[in-house]
């Protein structure tokens, strides 16, 4: 059972918090083949996904192929909580970035804890020192989770860092660590959730569509503003509370996109259903594997603490 940090510990350093998981990538083949239908499911040519090329061999997975070791940093709004929450009634639950979801907290009450957040101790350089010491060659950071709070000034709504929250309003830690990144010659990334646990237009398919298109440009927005190296998707999975639409095609049109938008771009295999045919490399969680993964190149990613958050 894992134990909170006490109440008198909790002013820690931004770097502290933070720091809680690795990523491991691989460029070893499977040994097994992909199922008859996601062989039919390639598009004609060489390629073992959709953009018509082998992400073993392609120029766009050369620098992931050989730096192999990356920082994993999960951070969002679920962060203000320090990983506990009292309900009305005086009880307390305990949980990092599934905490709304876990304890029912209502959406209004999630809102209104979101608005003091303040990670103004945040320290770009000293996150990616500490990458750099480790010998670590890449970051992914969350820029949303599930709960759908951006990390970023988006334009797209006001649920995010710079609108809601009491963080300086002229900082953008998105930006910050890009600098401190490509300074340190450190490729940086973006983890983005499917799943929306805030936007009401998510769950239903007949408003998923709006959903989707906002969705979009705020993928188009990180690519712009961040020429991330790297979108690290989650959330893809069939679920309910709240329910999850999303489906094999849905993650085929998004990962054209993107392609489009920059052809270079890696990608992982969530952006559709984790199949062999989907983005470029498989994501096995808190495992390394005993064996290569389905014909994809792969990348083990793997909490401190058993907690993202």
């Amino acid at each position: 059972m894992r134990t909170p940090v006490s109440r008198t510990r909790r002013r820690v350093t931004a770097l502290t918090l933070l720091l809680t998981a690795v990523l491991a990538a691989t460029a070893l083949p499977a040994a097994s083949a992909a199922s008859p239908r996601d062989t039919a499911l390639r598009p004609a040519g060489p390629g073992t996904d959709y953009a018509t090329d082998d992400p073993f061999t392609a120029d766009r997975t050369s620098s992931f192929r050989q730096d192999r070791f990356g920082m994993f940093i999960h951070f969002g709004a679920y962060s203000n909580l320090e990983g506990e929450y009292t309900r009305p009634d005086g009880t307390t639950y305990r949980d990092a970035e599934w905490i709304k979801r876990g304890c029912n907290i209502p959406t209004d009450a999630y809102e209104r804890q979101a608005a003091d957040f303040n990670p103004a101790d945040f320290d770009a350089k000293a996150v990616v020192k500490a990458a750099k010491d480790a010998g670590m060659r890449y970051i992914v950071i969350t820029s949303r989770h599930h709960e759908g709070y951006a990390m970023w000034p988006t334009r797209l709504n006001s649920w995010n860092l710079r609108n809601h929250s009491a963080f300086d309003k002229n900082r953008d830690i998105m930006a910050e660590l890009k600098k401190a990144a490509d300074d340190a010659g450190i490729k940086l990334g973006f983890y983005y959730s499917i799943w929306d646990w805030h936007d009401p237009d998510f769950a239903d398919p007949a408003t998923f569509p709006r959903y989707e298109k906002r969705m979009y440009a705020q993928l188009k927005e990180l690519i712009d503003h961040y020429d991330p190296a790297l979108l690290w998707f989650d959330g893809e999975w069939d679920t309910e509370n709240p329910h999850n639409p999303w489906t094999a095609r849905d993650g085929e049109r998004l990962e054209s996109y993107l392609r489009g938008l920059k052809p270079g771009l890696v990608i992982n295999n969530r952006v559709g259903k984790r199949r062999v045919v989907d983005g470029d490399y498989g994501t096995p969680e808190q495992e390394i594997p005993a064996t290569p993964v389905d014909g994809q190149l792969w990348e083990s990613c793997m909490t401190l603490n058993d907690r993202w958050g």
